[in-house]
């Protein structure tokens, strides 16, 4: 199992404990503007086939934050997975504060 441990976390959200992410069937990740991440993953559907569906989002404070921030907060998780292709936990210092996170299966 690969986990992807986002540290950058805003003290008002859970006490800034760090988001973790089980990499495991997660397809992708795309912006969603100024607002933060989806997060899509692989799921089993009734037909036994893979279904991409939006199973997460990591929010960032979209009064401060611009579609380019978000745009590098992407690249920074892509380029964190990437580098590290037999990491058990990748642990990443965003530049930009996530504000909130949710995830469901």
């Amino acid at each position: 199992m690969k986990l992807l441990k986002l540290t950058h976390v805003s003290p008002g959200y859970k006490s800034g404990a760090p988001f973790v992410v089980n990499l495991e069937n997660i397809t992708n990740f795309v912006t969603a503007n100024n607002f933060g991440i989806r997060i899509y993953a692989t799921t089993s559907s009734k037909s036994g086939l893979g279904d991409d569906i939006n199973t997460g989002f990591i929010s960032v404070d979209s009064s401060s934050a611009t579609n380019e921030d978000v745009e590098q907060l992407l690249a920074e998780i892509q380029d964190a997975i990437t580098a590290a292709p037999g990491a058990r936990v990748i642990t990443l210092q965003t530049t930009l504060q996530l504000t909130g996170w949710n995830f469901s299966a």
